[in-house]
């Protein structure tokens, strides 16, 4: 055996025999090693409580939220966290949304949307109508709205138990239904910046605005390679009469409504980066041509 091809041939065939008992040792080592717990609530002053999800569980609808999620006080008195929750079916399969479960910290339910009460909170990807269906490789955008009493009653996070039903299921892999636990995130505990009433006068209506599916809202537009939506929190001020209404008189006519615009002292400091005046006038409630 002294010619190294001798050699080579003779180790090529004992190798196999040599690194199986490594090979099985390895597999049994990381069959019986315990996987590392993750940080628990509390754990860190400095890491926030979040409602974890299970280690290395099998999602066919991955998610994720477009940005974190802030929180607002309304004219309603309360506090909302509006925010969007993003969805895409990787399977080959057709996922529905049967229930989204807005968790905080502790796994109290904070928001829940059941059956069809999904439908209006929903946008499926490359469809116009409304529905709850996400095809294969399809994603679909969920607006969320989470409302609590006052700031103090902050979640420190926010966690989506969300129910789909397949058509057909994969088993043992995909079943027909399964409840994934998705988009785990903190909730920015920070106060909103306050401004100054951008106008003055009387009757003004705190119109379009949070937190429903508005056009505000479901202004969310692709922009540097993500998703990204300005008008969140936009609001479309309407002033009312004296008799509570904003329109006497023919829509088409622009004089039928009562607005008369008085600004005050600049709300916050900035400036007008584009002005148009060369628009017709158009007709009220209509979206202006573009």
């Amino acid at each position: 055996m002294g010619d190294p091809r001798e050699l080579h041939t003779w180790w090529m065939r004992r190798a196999p025999i040599i690194l199986f008992p490594f090979a099985v040792a390895a597999l049994v080592l990381t069959a019986c090693t315990a996987p590392t717990p993750g940080p628990t609530a509390g754990a860190s002053a400095s890491t926030p409580a979040v409602a974890a999800a299970p280690e290395d569980a099998f999602t066919p609808v991955i998610a994720n939220v477009l940005s974190t999620p802030r929180a607002v006080a309304a004219t309603d008195g309360r506090v909302h966290i509006a925010y969007e929750l993003f969805l895409s079916n990787v399977t080959t399969q057709m996922a529905t949304i049967e229930s989204i479960d807005v968790i905080d910290e502790d796994g109290q339910s904070l928001a829940e949307l059941d059956g069809d009460a999904v439908v209006p909170w929903v946008h499926v990807s490359g469809t116009t109508a409304q529905g709850r269906m996400i095809g294969p490789g399809q994603s679909a955008l969920v607006w969320l709205d989470v409302v609590v009493d006052s700031m103090q009653d902050l979640p420190l996070s926010l966690a989506h138990d969300v129910t789909f039903g397949f058509e057909p299921g994969a088993l043992p892999v995909i079943p027909n239904e399964v409840t994934e636990r998705l988009a785990v995130t903190a909730v920015d505990p920070a106060e909103p910046i306050v401004i100054a009433p951008p106008l003055e006068g009387e009757g003004w209506l705190n119109g379009n605005s949070c937190c429903a599916v508005t056009p505000h809202r479901a202004a969310v537009n692709p922009i540097d390679g993500s998703f990204h939506a300005p008008e969140r929190y936009a609001i479309d001020y309407v002033q009312l009469d004296e008799n509570g209404s904003f329109l006497t008189g023919l829509p088409i006519n622009l004089r039928a409504t009562p607005i008369s615009v008085q600004t005050s002292s600049p709300s916050a400091t900035g400036r007008s980066s584009q002005c148009d005046s060369t628009c017709r006038n158009n007709r009220l409630g209509r979206i202006p041509p573009a």
